[in-house]
């Protein structure tokens, strides 16, 4: 018969060891539930990428979907095969990329949170503004203010890259115009767009960054090309450079090198405005103005020839038709004899 002090050892092993089960059952369970919630959040991420809004909405609203935050959730990379290209990459971005305004709306109205980033450390207003998305754009123009505290995280982009070389890269006009309009750019980016933009291999690179965007006509490519740069000029006070033929700069009669941006600085060393910091109609007034207050010497024109060798009787002067002195008109001859 066993003693009271074995009993009690054999029942205190018995209830670590029932304790010990319990908690593997639990991280099953726990297991379970977790890989269940990720391969959920990776269909809700993959119908984004299929542009199925709808699905979306359903995983966020009924299966309780985070909207924030990248496709895989921190412990869960064993769960998921394929990976995302970006990690870090939102529904938000997703919607944004596509252009999805509705979704990229109704997101930010359920736990969205427009200031996250992706790798590239892009908000869902640069990846909108990078594929030239304009209903996206108008949306976060209109509902977060530029000029706010609260809102401007949503706009800043740190690196090298610029909120106006990115709508460069999207190749749409009016995308270019909503950052010149809104003064989101600094003075020497603009100054580094033109001067890229203005050079014939920039141009060259320009167009062919439309030719990616499925825009073939000629004509199309033309005036894209000549509507960024007009904005471009004039919101940077540039003037049109040559242009070179944007098929082939590397023919040497096509190489014109783009005319050098005016310097940040309005004013010359000497203290007058530089001619370079005028924009294009004000220097062709002020050449026409200067050339009409020329010094004399400058402005004189040919001396005339002698009033009697370029006069006919029709064009001189009546004054000097009756000039009396010498032989006046008709005197000594037959009209004027015999008259006494």
């Amino acid at each position: 018969m066993k003693d009271a002090a074995t009993r009690q050892k054999e029942k205190a092993e018995r209830k670590r060891e029932k304790v010990k089960q319990d908690r593997q059952s639990a991280a099953k369970v726990l297991a379970s539930q977790r890989e269940k919630a990720q391969t959920l959040r990776s269909k809700v991420f993959a119908a984004a990428r299929n542009g199925d809004a709808d699905t979306v909405k359903k995983g966020v609203w009924e299966q309780d979907i985070d909207p924030s935050g990248g496709e895989i959730k921190p412990g869960c990379d064993h769960l998921v095969r394929e990976k995302p290209t970006d990690p870090h990459e939102t529904l938000l971005h997703i919607a944004a990329r596509h252009g999805d305004k509705d979704l990229l709306e109704w997101l930010g109205s359920h736990s969205g949170d427009m200031e996250e980033r992706t790798s590239e450390e892009y908000t869902a207003f640069h990846i909108a503004l990078k594929y030239g998305h304009i209903p996206v754009l108008k949306y976060f123009f209109e509902t977060y203010p530029t000029n706010d505290e609260d809102t401007r995280e949503i706009y800043s982009l740190p690196g090298p890259s610029s909120l106006l070389s990115l709508a460069i890269e999207s190749c749409v006009p009016e995308a270019v115009w909503m950052i010149l309009d809104n003064n989101l750019f600094q003075r020497e980016e603009i100054v580094d767009v033109w001067k890229n933009l203005s050079s014939p291999v920039g141009m060259v690179a320009f167009v062919n960054s439309i030719e990616q965007k499925n825009i073939k006509s000629a004509a199309k490519k033309k005036a894209t090309l000549d509507e960024v740069m007009n904005l471009i000029m004039k919101f940077g006070r540039f003037a049109r450079p040559p242009t070179p033929s944007i098929h082939d700069p590397t023919n040497p009669s096509d190489s014109v090198a783009a005319r050098e941006p005016p310097a940040t600085s309005s004013m010359s060393s000497s203290g007058s405005r530089s001619r370079r910091d005028v924009p294009i109609q004000y220097r062709q007034a002020q050449t026409h103005a200067q050339s009409e207050n020329q010094p004399e010497q400058f402005n004189q024109r040919k001396p005339k020839r002698n009033a009697r060798d370029q006069s006919t009787p029709e064009t001189r002067p009546e004054a000097s038709r009756n000039t009396r002195g010498g032989r006046g008109r008709g005197r000594g001859r037959g009209r004027g004899r015999g008259l006494s």
